[in-house]
C-alpha cells in the first residue's frame, strides 16, 4: 500500500513540468487590443486565423507552422556626441578665451606704446 502511494507521488511529481510547459497564445481583437492566453479554446472564433503561438518560457520553440520567428533585434544607433553648451554671443569657452586672448595681446601692445606718446 505505502509503495502504491509512493509511486504515485512520483508519477503525479514528474508530470508537473510537463504541464508548465503549456504554450502560449497572442492574437489582436478588431480594437486593436492584444490578447494572451493558454487556452485555444478560449480564443472566439473569428479571431482564430490571427493567432500567432509563442515561445514557452524554456525557450523552447512550438512546432506550429503558423510561428513567425522572432523579430531580429532593432539595430542600436550610438548616442550622439554631446556638443558644448553655447555662451553668451553664440560662443563656446574656447571661443570666447580665443577671443580674450587676442584682447589681451592688443592691449599689451598699447600700454606698451603710451609712455612714449605721453612724451610727445
Amino acid at each position: 500500500m505505502i509503495r502504491t502511494c509512493t509511486g504515485l507521488a512520483v508519477i503525479a511529481v514528474l508530470s508537473l513540468p510537463g504541464a508548465a510547459s503549456a504554450e502560449t497564445y497572442q492574437w489582436t481583437d478588431d480594437a486593436g487590443v492584444v490578447h494572451f492566453t493558454d487556452n485555444l479554446e478560449r480564443i472566439p472564433p473569428k479571431y482564430l486565423k490571427r493567432v500567432k503561438e509563442l515561445p514557452s518560457v524554456r525557450g523552447e520553440t512550438p512546432s506550429s507552422p503558423a510561428m513567425e520567428p522572432p523579430a531580429a533585434p532593432a539595430e542600436v544607433k550610438p548616442a550622439p556626441t554631446p556638443q558644448p553648451p553655447l555662451l553668451y554671443g553664440g560662443l563656446d569657452e574656447q571661443g570666447w578665451r580665443s577671443r580674450f586672448s587676442s584682447l589681451r595681446e592688443e592691449l599689451d601692445v598699447i600700454e606698451k606704446s603710451l609712455p612714449k606718446k605721453r612724451r610727445n
